[in-house]
């Protein structure tokens, strides 16, 4: 089945129940039949919550019945959807891996936000680290792959779990007393992504006390570093909305793979984007945390999105902005427009196009096309749902990673 998705949802109210959460047969038909004809999910979710309407719409919907349609549909149907299409994705390469731990995972890092950047910078779902050594060090990532964890979401899935796989690895090899598949293990996966070198330190004190490797006695050991007690409220925030996720991935078939043998690395490794100029050395660009979640998805971090002659004219007057020099708002990427745009890819270490592609567009904090395709308050009349930041948790310790 194919799995394309044109805008991310926060996964952390869907598992709160505060969206993605229509009447039972709906919700069934979503998750476990796989249904994606949203308004027609839509309508019958309106019918179910309106029992004298007798199963049938009227031809003219009443304005309060219009509004909560539109409701219906953006918050309660579609982020549902989503999460049926992100469990998909994930299935494909998580192997054993359980999905509540991938899915709360990527909860308390972006909240389901691709387009999440912090400013060290850390990106993706997963949000994979520059500086800490997973994207250079670990992942073998190059600068536009790097990025392109931003831009393709099943590419920075695959590469979520990688990271994971590869961390599950470590901890495996080199403490084999964690019995594989426990959660022991996977709160051992997650605080070496979180602090590898504090993770290494507790253990290693367990371990010449010989006493028995448990979380209880990680926490408490981790937890006399100063930052420790962040690093525990970390791995302890991704279990609390992995438990919330149960219940929901429970009623979803799917496959439990296993990759073959470094299939996940060659994947991450094969040069499937375009290339990027040569690294700068200024990450200036990435110290910026992206807004919106409105996307426009696509396998390449350079595929240019559709002209429409809004979001030029928000890219036009954000790049004068920027670049402090007059240029005309006309809605047309003109000459004058694409040396602009050439400018501040230079300026930006981004790959020097002239063209408004999903990097530069993102860079420049616009969030791809709107008037319909894009923003649901102007197709459906309601009010898109916009996500919270930052995102909800405790702060992460970065050390470098050995």
């Amino acid at each position: 089945m194919s799995t394309s998705i044109a805008r991310d949802y926060s996964l952390q109210d869907i598992a709160e129940g505060k969206t993605g959460n229509p009447p039972k047969a709906v919700a069934a038909a979503i998750l476990t039949q796989g249904d994606r004809d949203d308004r027609a999910l839509a309508q019958q979710a309106l019918l179910l919550s309106h029992p004298e309407l007798k199963g049938k719409l009227p031809a003219s919907l009443s304005p309060k019945l219009a509004r909560e349609l539109s409701r219906i549909l953006v918050r309660q149907v579609r982020p549902l959807i989503w999460f049926r299409q992100i469990i998909e994705l994930l299935d494909r390469y998580r192997g054993d891996i359980p999905r509540e731990f991938l899915l709360g995972w990527m909860a308390i890092e972006s909240d389901g936000n691709v387009k999440v950047v912090t400013s060290r910078p850390e990106r993706g779902y997963f949000q994979i680290d520059w500086k800490g050594g997973e994207a250079q060090e670990q992942l073998k990532l190059d600068q536009s792959k790097f990025l392109a964890l931003s831009t393709d979401r099943e590419y920075s899935i695959r590469v979520g779990i990688q990271l994971a796989q590869l961390y599950r690895s470590y901890i495996r090899k080199h403490y084999p007393a964690v019995p594989d598949g426990s959660e022991l293990l996977w709160r051992l996966t997650k605080a070496r992504h979180g602090a590898s070198g504090l993770l290494a330190k507790a253990l290693a004190q367990l371990t010449k006390a010989n006493q028995k490797i448990t979380w209880e006695a990680l926490a408490a050991k981790m937890s006399q570093a100063s930052l420790g007690p962040k690093i525990v409220a970390n791995v302890e925030h991704l279990f609390k909305y992995a438990n919330l996720f149960k219940p929901l991935v429970a009623s979803i078939a799917g496959s439990t793979r296993v990759p073959k043998s470094n299939e996940l690395e060659l994947e991450a490794r094969r040069p499937r984007f375009s290339a990027a100029g040569s690294h700068s050395g200024d990450w200036r660009h990435f110290g910026r945390r992206s807004t919106g979640f409105a996307s426009s998805g696509g396998s390449s971090f350079t595929n240019p999105l559709p002209a429409d002659s809004d979001t030029i004219r928000s890219l036009q007057s954000a790049l004068a902005a920027r670049l402090g020099m007059k240029l005309q708002i006309t809605g047309v990427v003109s000459p004058a427009t694409r040396r602009a745009l050439r400018i501040f890819q230079q300026r930006s270490g981004l790959p020097v196009t002239g063209s408004p592609d999903t990097a530069t567009l993102s860079a420049l904090g616009i969030d791809g096309p709107v008037g319909g395709a894009f923003d649901d308050s102007a197709s459906l009349g309601g009010t898109s749902w916009m996500p919270r930041y930052p995102v909800v948790g405790p702060p992460r310790l970065r050390l470098r990673r050995r």
